[in-house]
């Protein structure tokens, strides 16, 4: 994954304007920031890409929905119709184009308003770079520009191209399925793999290089993605969440949540909570809240 280490947040104009007679790909805005709350990252219109840095949660376009996990990347035709619903700190870069639409369309075309891509494609470390690059006036040609981000949405199109009608090959779609739904209660990626009838080095080494996570991280990172939304919109005690999602123990829960979120799952509570969760959430709480009958 590119390394942010040398960046700062902020939105950033380039230099030079798109000559008046350009034809090519051209982004007038490089964002690179931090979503903690349900935001439209860009008002604007235009076309954009979006690439998710960190985090998990939803994004939302028309009437679609999707669950996005690190390391995604977003093509959207028009900007202002697209919403980042965060359930922990997600950081993204985001490219928005003042012409090239006609490529993003093809995307579209090929793959669905919102692609996201997964695993080891490439993308984010030409948009990080081309980012920063920006960010500190290391680009002095607008030609120059518009070929790398000419080169970015090529890697989008070739990568639709690889995913053979989209999705993720079966094995991978049944784990995702069973993790999604089951996570409370799996031991581990051993019992996974009993329920799919496979070996765990087989599971393993599918899985993660459809996603480019590995299925035990994966099931961490749902576990954790349902404990954010409790402690955001629930108070009940820590000791209940742990059990909720799948610990024994609170101890260890709190562990693997600070190593998760940078935090204990109390200074998470104290800076997000909000008893009113919105219709997503509070139906994705009543079912969770089924399962334990509270």
């Amino acid at each position: 994954m590119f390394s942010t280490d040398a960046m700062e947040y902020g939105r950033f104009l380039p230099d030079m304007p798109a000559p008046g007679d350009f034809s090519g790909a051209y982004p007038c805005l490089c964002v690179f920031e931090k979503a903690s709350r349900r935001t439209v990252p860009v008002s604007d219109t235009l076309p954009g890409l979006i690439y998710l840095l960190s985090g998990s949660g939803y994004v939302e376009y028309l009437e679609s929905r999707h669950t996005y996990l690190p390391d995604s990347l977003l093509v959207v035709p028009d900007m202002s119709l697209f919403v980042l619903d965060p359930l922990e700190d997600t950081e993204y870069l985001c490219f928005v184009l003042s012409q090239g639409g006609e490529l993003i369309d093809q995307i579209s075309q090929r793959a669905g308003a919102v692609l996201a891509l997964e695993g080891d494609n490439g993308i984010d470390q030409k948009m990080g770079k081309l980012c920063f690059d920006l960010q500190s006036g290391q680009i002095a040609s607008p030609y120059l520009l518009s070929a790398r981000m000419y080169e970015i949405l090529m890697g989008a199109l070739a990568a639709c191209e690889n995913k053979k009608g989209g999705g993720y090959p079966p094995l991978v779609r049944q784990a995702i399925s069973i993790i999604r739904e089951e996570y409370a209660f799996l031991a581990g990626v051993e019992e996974l793999a009993q329920m799919l009838e496979v070996t765990k080095p087989h599971l393993i080494r599918t899985f993660t290089k459809a996603t480019g996570m590995s299925p035990g991280k994966y099931l961490v990172q749902v576990k954790m993605e349902n404990a954010c939304l409790m402690l955001q919109n629930r108070d009940y005690s820590i000791d209940m969440i742990a059990s909720m999602v799948g610990y024994s123990g609170a101890n260890y829960f709190c562990r693997v949540f600070r190593q998760h979120t940078g935090e204990s799952p109390g200074e998470y509570r104290a800076r997000h909570f909000a008893p009113s969760a919105s219709r997503e959430k509070e139906q994705k709480l009543k079912e969770l809240e089924g399962i334990y009958h509270v």
